[in-house]
C-alpha cells in the first residue's frame, strides 16, 4: 500500500483519496475500502442478522406451547376491563413473586387489519399468563391463556449445527418445577379471586342503588 503526500492513497487497490475530494466522497471511498475487507463484510452481515432477529422477536412475543386456559362468562357487564386489570395487578403485586413482570399487550382480534384487543400479561421467567377482560355480545367475559413465551432468537441458535446443543433446554430441577407450579397456581387463583370479589362488590352496589331508588319513590 502506497500513500502520496499529495493526498492520493491505496494505489494498489484502485482507491484514490485526493485533497480535492469533498469529505462526503472521501467517506464513501473509505466505506468501500472497509467493505472490501472480508472481516468488515462479515461483521455487517452479523449486524443485519441480529437486527432482523430483533424485529422478529419483538413482533412474535406471543404464547408458544399453550398449556392451559380458563374462562368465565356473565350475561351482563359488571365492570370495565381496565378496572379488572387494575385490581388484578394490585392483587398479584402484593404476593411479591420473584422476577414477576406485569405489562399490557395487544392481540389482533382477527387478521392483520383487524382491531386489537388489550390483554394483561403476567410473566415470570419464560412462563406467562395472558389475561383478557372484555365485553361479548350483551355480556362480559374473563379468560386467561397460560404457556411459555416464544423466543425466535433462541430457536435459531438451538437449530444451528454443532453449537445448537449448547442452547437447547436442559432438564429442569425439582426446585424449578416447584417454582413453575407455584407461579401457575398463584396467578390462576388470583384471577378467579379478583373476579369473584368484584362481582360480589358490584352486586352489593346494585342492591344499594335499587334500594335507595325504591325508598325515594315511596316518599
Amino acid at each position: 500500500m502506497q500513500y502520496y503526500l499529495a493526498g492520493i492513497a491505496q494505489v494498489n487497490n484502485g482507491y484514490y483519496f485526493h485533497q480535492s475530494l469533498k469529505p462526503p466522497v472521501m467517506i464513501e471511498y473509505i466505506l468501500e475500502v472497509l467493505l472490501s475487507i472480508g472481516f468488515f463484510r462479515l461483521l455487517l452481515y452479523i449486524l443485519i442478522l441480529f437486527a432482523v432477529i430483533s424485529v422478529i422477536k419483538g413482533s412474535l412475543q406471543k404464547i408458544n406451547n399453550v398449556q392451559t386456559n380458563w374462562h368465565k362468562y356473565l350475561d351482563h357487564q359488571p365492570f370495565s376491563p381496565q378496572d379488572f386489570y387494575s385490581e388484578l395487578s394490585q392483587e398479584i403485586n402484593a404476593k411479591d413473586i420473584p422476577q414477576l413482570s406485569l405489562t399490557r399487550i395487544e392481540y389482533p382480534e382477527g387478521g392483520i387489519f383487524s382491531q386489537n384487543r388489550e390483554y394483561l400479561r403476567v410473566s415470570c421467567r419464560q412462563y406467562i399468563f395472558d389475561v383478557c377482560a372484555a365485553p361479548f355480545s350483551t355480556g362480559f367475559f374473563i379468560s386467561y391463556w397460560m404457556g411459555e413465551l416464544s423466543d425466535p432468537m433462541k430457536d435459531i441458535f438451538k437449530n444451528m449445527p454443532l453449537i445448537g446443543r449448547f442452547f437447547r433446554k436442559r432438564q429442569k430441577t425439582f426446585f424449578e418445577l416447584d417454582n413453575e407450579m407455584l407461579f401457575k397456581e398463584l396467578i390462576s387463583t388470583s384471577v378467579k379471586k379478583v373476579f369473584d370479589e368484584m362481582i360480589e362488590i358490584k352486586g352489593k352496589r346494585n342492591v344499594a342503588i335499587d334500594g335507595q331508588a325504591n325508598v325515594t319513590a315511596m316518599q
